[in-house]
C-alpha cells in the first residue's frame, strides 16, 4: 500500500487522532514485567500482551528500499501522562530516517483495559478507539482511523531478514479505497513486520528492547 511507506521531511511526533466515544475506564498499564526481552526474534515466554507497553520499551524497524539498501526508526514509551484526570501511556518516533510509517501503524496515547486490550487515546476529543485486542480470533474486525483491521490469522510464521517466526498474529488493514496490506505482531514483540497485497516485507522489526 503506497501510501503507507512516505517520505516525509521532518519528524511528526504528534498526530491528530479521530474516534468513538471513551468512557475513560481504563488502567492504563496493567503489570507488564513477564515481558522484558532484548531478543527481536522471540517474546519473552511469561508475556501475555501482542504489543508490550511497559515505560522505555523501545523498537527499531528495518525499511527495504532500493536493493540491498534499507533506512529504519526508532518508536519508544517515554511515559505515562495524565489526561482529562485519567493515566495513559506515551509513545513517540524518537530517531532513524525520515522513512517512517509511524502514522500509518503506531500511536501517541494508548490505554489497556482490564483485560489487555490496547486502546488509541485522543485528548483533545477525549475519545478512544481499539488498537489491537488482546484475546483475538480470526475474522474479527474493527475500524481504526478509517481503516478496517481484521484477523486473518493467529498462528502465521514468516521469516524476515534477522528472524523466523511462528504464531504470529496476522492483521490485514484496508483502507477507504480499497487498498490493503498485513501487519504481523509476535507475543510479547509487538509489530514485528509489515507485508504488502503480494506478501513481500515492506517492514521489520531489527531491534527490540522490553522492560
Amino acid at each position: 500500500m503506497k501510501h503507507l511507506l512516505k517520505f516525509i521531511f521532518f519528524i511528526i511526533a504528534f498526530i491528530s487522532l479521530n474516534g468513538c466515544s471513551n468512557d475513560n475506564s481504563n488502567n492504563s498499564n496493567p503489570n507488564s514485567s513477564d515481558c522484558a526481552t532484548t531478543d527481536p526474534c522471540r517474546g519473552a515466554s511469561g508475556c501475555t500482551y501482542w504489543y508490550p507497553t511497559e515505560l522505555s520499551d523501545e523498537w527499531n524497524w528495518i525499511v527495504p528500499t532500493l536493493p540491498g539498501q534499507t533506512t529504519d526508526f526508532r518508536v519508544k514509551i517515554i511515559g505515562n501522562p495524565v489526561l482529562n484526570g485519567n493515566t495513559y501511556i506515551e509513545s513517540a518516533f524518537v530517531g532513524g530516517t525520515v522513512l517512517t510509517f509511524f502514522n500509518d501503524f503506531c500511536w501517541i496515547y494508548g490505554f489497556r483495559t482490564s483485560n489487555g486490550d490496547l486502546y488509541e487515546y485522543d485528548p483533545d476529543t477525549d475519545s478512544s478507539w481499539l488498537y489491537l485486542p488482546n484475546n483475538p480470533v480470526v475474522n474479527q474486525s474493527w475500524i481504526r482511523q478509517g481503516q478496517q483491521w481484521q484477523v486473518v490469522s493467529l498462528n502465521y510464521s514468516l521469516t524476515t531478514p534477522t528472524c523466523s517466526y511462528n504464531n504470529l498474529l496476522k492483521v490485514k488493514v484496508t483502507d477507504s479505497n480499497g487498498d490493503y496490506d498485513y501487519v504481523c505482531f509476535g507475543k510479547g514483540l509487538g509489530i514485528v513486520a509489515q507485508q504488502d497485497q503480494s506478501q513481500n516485507i515492506t517492514m521489520y522489526l531489527g531491534e527490540v528492547t522490553i522492560h
